[in-house]
């Protein structure tokens, strides 16, 4: 649409393109909320979405969730005592063999 072709009254104390100013103005912070507006809906189904598994505990399972700690805490207890007793036999072997290589 043409702002020049457009009815203007009588009355009318302002300019024609004050108005087409004034219009744009508006027009720019439509824009501006709208994108703020897909922007925080955007934020907020992000968070829903990494929030949609995480559960409150109960105190019903605090049992059955101490046991797994538990038995994961001897897993790991033994994994690194077969390490630990690993290394002792490979050093061990290493200085029988320089002994023996003298």
């Amino acid at each position: 649409r043409t702002e020049l072709g457009r009815h203007v009254p009588s009355t009318a104390q302002t300019p024609i393109l004050a108005g087409v100013k004034k219009n744009k103005e508006l027009e720019k912070e439509r824009v501006d909320n709208k994108k703020e507006k897909e922007e925080t809906k955007l934020v907020a189904a992000k968070q829903k979405w990494f929030a949609k598994e995480r559960v409150v505990p109960d105190h019903a399972d605090g049992n059955y969730e101490k046991m797994l700690l538990k038995t994961a805490t001897k897993g790991a207890v033994q994994l690194f005592n077969a390490v630990q007793k690993q290394q002792k036999q490979r050093s061990g072997e290493k200085v029988e063999k320089k002994g023996l290589t003298k």
